[in-house]
């Protein structure tokens, strides 16, 4: 007949079909299966490179997407949140800097995401009662998981995200601090806080993560709004 017959196979080395190749294209086939295979063989390290990169990317991204209420019903999310992983300030030096950069905190809907109220009252790890400061963090998993202990159940519902962009002049606390940061008192924190405040140097304190390993909670000094650059960028309803 002139054909040239190949058989598909399954895995399991079970026929499945046969395939009918003409002579002519046989031999294309024939020519260039070689190359081929070599130019797959050298792509193939870049192949895995590319392919580790994607899944680094994504073990360091998260995606947040808030619940469709009733009234949103259209299909695509307007307000998807590609978050990183790892905070903003990892790679900063210790010392005094300026900084520009994009923060969170998480919210309830009735309060007022600038106000700092809550530390002023109560007080945080970072300061005793009286001044006005806002705390927040340099991403997104950092926020919420300086929050989730303080919680009942560790529920996040009904909150609001509240993404902040503040360039500053601040002061960046080397990370190994570990002692101060296991102190469930704050004694030793709120020392550090209290006298970073006294001296009034710098406008935002960046103190690392108490939850957090590759996390900072970034302090903002309210009392110093009119020496630095502070605004909301957008508020996200969010339930975890």
């Amino acid at each position: 007949m002139g054909l040239e017959k190949w058989m598909w196979k399954s895995r399991r080395g079970l026929l499945i079909a046969i395939i009918v190749v003409p002579p002519g294209i046989s031999g294309l086939i024939d020519f260039w299966s070689p190359p081929i295979r070599a130019g797959i063989e050298y792509a193939r390290p870049y192949i895995g490179v590319i392919e580790n990169t994607a899944i680094a990317l994504g073990q360091r991204m998260v995606v947040f997407l808030p619940e469709r209420g009733p009234e949103r019903l259209d299909p695509i999310y307007p307000h998807a949140i590609l978050a990183p992983a790892v905070g903003q300030m990892i790679t900063v030096a210790a010392g005094i800097t300026n900084i520009d950069v994009r923060v969170y905190r998480l919210a309830y809907p009735r309060y007022d995401p600038l106000d700092g109220l809550g530390p002023s009252r109560f007080g945080g790890r970072w300061n005793s009662p009286g001044p006005r400061l806002l705390y927040t963090s340099d991403s997104i998993l950092t926020a919420i998981e300086e929050l989730r202990p303080h919680l009942p159940l560790n529920s996040l519902k009904n909150f609001v995200l509240h993404e902040i962009r503040v360039s500053a002049l601040a002061e960046i606390l080397p990370r190994d601090r570990s002692k101060i940061l296991i102190d469930d008192s704050y004694e030793a924190s709120r020392q550090v806080g209290d006298d970073w405040i006294r001296r009034g140097q710098s406008d935002v304190l960046v103190a690392p993560s108490s939850v957090d390993p590759f996390g900072h909670t970034v302090v903002i000094n309210l009392a110093h709004a009119e020496r630095m650059d502070i605004k909301l960028a957008r508020s996200t309803p969010i339930s975890l």
